[in-house]
């Protein structure tokens, strides 16, 4: 009787195990746009360094931890629709890095601290 119940919590143990190791490697990635990150990305679009992967990627994910950086994402958004252009590496032509300028120093002067 002994044995048969420490088999029992043996499997049910080897069982959970199994479980909890494939949740924890199925799990998605997560894409947290930070404040650096975001100035780093804003800053090789202007210059003409982003890949247009990397910009799709940032346009596309809405930044739910940050109200200010999400309305910047937004803007950014618009800036694409409005001034999108992929001539010689350039995601946005001259106005739309003109605006994305005033972006990055709106970005600059933001100092918000995550607790």
């Amino acid at each position: 009787m002994l044995a048969t119940l420490v088999i029992l919590v043996v499997v049910l143990l080897a069982f959970g195990g199994f479980i909890w190791f494939f949740a924890r490697i199925e799990r998605n990635p997560i894409y947290r746009t930070t404040r650096e990150s975001m100035l780093e990305l804003l800053q090789r679009v202007e210059r003409g360094e982003a890949k247009d992967i990397e910009w799709r990627t940032f346009l596309s994910v809405p930044i739910r931890h940050d109200d200010f950086l999400e309305e910047l994402r937004m803007r950014c958004e618009y800036l694409d629709d409005r001034y999108s252009r992929q001539i010689r590496g350039q995601l946005l032509n001259r106005q739309g890095r003109e605006e994305l300028a005033k972006v990055i120093e709106q970005l600059q002067q933001y100092d918000h601290k995550e607790f």
